[in-house]
């Protein structure tokens, strides 16, 4: 069983949204089965709340159901537990790099990064933003995870 894991710093926006978005495209492919995927956060300000209420307006105009995920923060036994740990932005994988125990043999990457090795972009945090920024966000995590999903798949 492949194990991944996707980090934003909150994990109410970017990382919940490549978490559905990967399950909802292997569950497509009759393989979710074969994979853990989940999403955590680097910073704890929004431990146990679900996704901001702009996750849920785009996800559902998309088909996604995000009932199931609350935030969390990032664990020391995430980095035993996933094989693969991937950062929206640079400055998540940094500080997953600056974490992770010398021991652990997770892979850390940068989503875009790892799925396209082209493309060395951060996905911007919409947070901040309006509806459009949610949605070029939701767009963007869809054309990657496509790409993820296809290298992950031929390994």
């Amino acid at each position: 069983m492949k194990k991944i894991l996707f980090i934003c710093t909150g994990n109410i926006c970017r990382s919940p949204v490549a978490e559905v978005i990967c399950k909802t495209k292997l569950e497509k492919l009759g393989i979710l089965t074969q994979f853990e995927i989940e999403s955590a956060a680097i910073q704890g300000h929004h431990i146990g709340e679900p996704p901001d209420h702009r996750v849920f307006i785009e996800g559902e105009k998309r088909g996604l159901n995000f009932a199931h995920i609350h935030s969390r923060k990032v664990q020391l036994n995430d980095y035993y537990q996933f094989e693969l740990m991937l950062g929206m932005t640079k400055h998540h994988v940094d500080y997953l790099e600056s974490h992770k125990p010398a021991d652990s043999v997770t892979k850390i990457a940068l989503f875009a990064n790892y799925a396209d090795q082209n493309l060395y972009e951060d996905i911007k945090d919409p947070y901040y933003g309006n509806k459009e920024n949610f949605i070029e966000m939701f767009d963007q995590i869809d054309k990657i995870s496509s790409k993820l999903i296809q290298k992950i798949t031929q390994n």
